[in-house]
């Protein structure tokens, strides 16, 4: 059994992680002190440099079927989990280099706000790909 997901999915996917994750982003550089210029900035450097991460990401995990319910074609809850994982790590890693570059000249300040937004961000991938799983459009087991 192989998934084949459509270009378009994973694009739609993309976009409204992305959107979620700016809302973050965007809140959390503030609760950190930035001004609104600096969080407006952290917003779209995240939009370019994250959504290009999240779709060569998906793009990758697409030519798996690895834990995918062989029943519904449906990804299990293991492999939404490990999925989050990866994809989170790097973009902490990431998100650490952008937040240091922007939003402060600590390093420790900059670790502490990727933190944070690894946390979130976790939580917003997680629930996407949950909700995307119960959708059919532009997937199919073959």
């Amino acid at each position: 059994m192989q998934l084949y997901e459509t270009h378009a999915r994973t694009v739609l996917k993309a976009i409204v992680y992305r959107i979620l994750s700016v809302i973050s982003i965007i809140t959390l550089s503030l609760l950190f002190g930035a001004s609104q210029q600096t969080a407006g900035i952290m917003g779209l450097v995240v939009v370019v440099v994250g959504t290009t991460i999240y779709y060569i990401h998906d793009r990758i995990w697409v030519k798996f079927s690895w834990l995918i319910s062989k029943d519904a074609g449906k990804d299990l809850i293991s492999r939404s989990l490990i999925k989050t994982i990866i994809y989170r790590t790097i973009t902490t890693l990431v998100g650490i280099i952008i937040a240091r570059i922007i939003l402060t000249e600590s390093t420790s300040t900059a670790i502490e706000f990727a933190i944070s937004q690894a946390i979130v961000n976790a939580l917003l991938f997680y629930i996407v790909e949950r909700v995307a799983n119960l959708i059919p459009w532009g997937r199919q087991v073959v």
